[in-house]
């Protein structure tokens, strides 16, 4: 069985952390090292990792700080850290269900055609909501060959990813310019060269705070704007551009900020 590395990216994180890290430490199939970029956190993240560290000796942490770019930019650094040919991602607030691993692995070892594997989530808002994710919403096929899948749904969230480190970086690992949905814009890259596979399970709770990065709404849209205008051709060849623009244009409606939106997706298309 190949070993795995888990890359953990973190900012300003010192009360979250810790749990974070258990839900990895604790997992039934163990990882072979846990990488933790901590992206220049100016709170006391480096203090709290180094006391864990020391009072697991025998952990198989491996602590780096570098200098402030982005979650992108902290996952890129550790895939390149990671020394063995499976990368899991984590993030830094976020929880593993105790047999993650073990379950994606075992599927895993009995399709060896995919070169990423993911799992259903649980998003836990502030105000108590909580979503599944995939869910019956979904249009498309979750494994496979998904990128026509991926380019309609945000189906796949980065604490999900198991992926070859190879694949990874042959399909250019994620995007240092987005400051959100920067996970998404990488698997849709990735379903463009390799086969992705999913476990139907919930293995990862995953916590929205209304003042994180996604909850930008103006960069989230700007963020979609791209994509469908890099991967215009793909979706007009599949009879996919309306659909994924009227998406678009139906979540601006209802935030009210259409005309905003419509414009931006103009400046994009034509390039």
């Amino acid at each position: 069985m190949n070993k795995i590395s888990v890359v953990i990216p973190t900012y300003n994180r010192m009360n979250e952390i810790t749990k974070s890290v258990d839900s990895v430490v604790n997992q039934t199939l163990q990882p072979d090292e846990i990488i933790i970029v901590d992206d220049g956190s100016v709170d006391d993240t480096e203090f709290v990792i180094n006391n864990y560290i020391n009072s697991n000796p025998n952990s198989n942490i491996r602590y780096f700080k570098k200098e402030n770019g982005g979650a992108s930019s902290a996952r890129n650094y550790g895939i390149m850290k990671a020394s063995n040919a499976i990368i899991a991602f984590h993030d830094s607030d976020d929880i593993w269900r105790s047999n993650k691993l073990e379950v994606q692995m075992e599927y895993w070892n009995s399709h060896p055609e995919y070169s990423m594997i993911y799992c259903a989530f649980t998003t836990h808002y502030d105000d108590h909501k909580d979503i599944t994710h995939p869910n019956d919403a979904v249009w498309g096929n979750l494994e496979g060959d998904i990128q026509s899948t991926l380019l309609v749904n945000n189906t796949i969230g980065a604490p999900t990813i198991l992926a070859y480190k190879d694949a990874l970086i042959a399909c250019g690992m994620f995007n240092e310019s987005l400051r959100c949905l920067e996970d998404w814009e990488m698997v849709i890259r990735f379903a463009q060269k390799y086969q992705i596979g999913y476990v139907n399970e919930i293995l990862v709770d995953a916590y929205q705070h209304f003042m994180g990065v996604s909850s930008n709404t103006a960069s989230f849209y700007e963020i979609q704007c791209r994509i469908i205008a890099q991967n215009k051709d793909y979706l007009i060849t599949n009879n996919l551009f309306d659909k994924v623009v009227s998406t678009l244009f139906s979540r601006a409606q209802k935030t009210g900020c259409l005309p905003e939106v419509q414009k931006i997706l103009m400046i994009y298309l034509r390039g």
